[in-house]
């Protein structure tokens, strides 16, 4: 599962990671009211540390000219985290999935328009995950990353939202990797550069079984032990991703 994760990056990072698989960025105009985000601004890439569902974030999408060429573009868009579903009898109200599984994505009809029409990029430095324990606190943060690379980069789902006119999104989950199983059973899917090609592809068709399965292959990540203020969403600074006066307790 993902609930929060961190997004800090420079367009090199970005840049890097995308090059790696043979893609280009483009950086397109970002267009946002949400404090933090300046949308005269053509690259717009606010740190947050402590991003979580209903924020807006920067996601990552092909150029309709580029899908299917050898010549592959990225471009930069806002993304919302969280899939609008009215709630029947809530008057009004809605539910937000802000994960999907892998294994069934294909199959519910609630993910079904936005996996085939709507797969995009959410570049990250990492997430967080809480531990389930039987003594007080009762969970225990963690940072989660790739000791590799300062980046990772999420495989998510999209759609429109045509009341608001934003497009959502919700991040891919995976089995997880047996370093990280004591923590949660479940992290997010995280593309490569074998993989992101199989992943953006061509909009509009299906991703053939065999790919999907190669697709939900959990990465081995690192997990270090966060600041528990992590846990309040009011809290957004860069020492959140380590625990105080511990900086090298790492978790493989």
């Amino acid at each position: 599962m993902c609930g929060r994760f961190v997004q800090a990056l420079t367009e090199d990072d970005i840049s890097d990671a995308l090059s790696s698989a043979g893609y280009a960025l483009i950086l397109a105009t970002i267009r946002s009211n949400e404090a933090g985000y300046d949308s005269s601004a053509p690259v717009n890439l606010p740190a947050r540390y402590n991003v979580a569902p209903t924020q807006q974030v920067i996601g990552l999408e092909p150029l309709p000219e580029s899908i299917g060429n050898q010549n592959r573009q990225l471009q930069s868009c806002t993304l919302r985290w969280g899939l609008h579903q009215s709630r029947a009898g809530s008057g009004g109200g809605s539910l937000r999935p802000i994960n999907a599984r892998i294994e069934t994505i294909a199959s519910k009809s609630f993910f079904r328009s936005a996996f085939l029409k709507g797969r995009k990029v959410v570049p990250a430095n990492g997430y967080y995950e809480w531990q389930r324990l039987t003594v007080e606190p009762s969970k225990k943060p963690y940072f989660i990353s790739d000791p590799t690379s300062p980046i990772l980069l999420l495989a998510a789902i999209s759609r429109t939202n045509h009341e608001t006119g934003e497009q959502e999104f919700a991040t891919l989950t995976t089995a997880a990797h047996e370093n990280l199983r004591s923590i949660h059973d479940r992290q997010p899917v995280v593309l490569t550069p074998e993989t992101l090609p199989l992943w953006i592809g061509e909009h509009g068709k299906p991703i053939q079984p065999l790919l999907l399965e190669h697709l939900a292959r959990p990465l081995p990540l690192r997990a270090q032990e966060a600041d528990p203020r992590v846990n309040s969403v009011r809290n957004d600074w860069p020492e959140l991703i380590t625990k105080p006066e511990e900086t090298d307790s790492l978790f493989q």
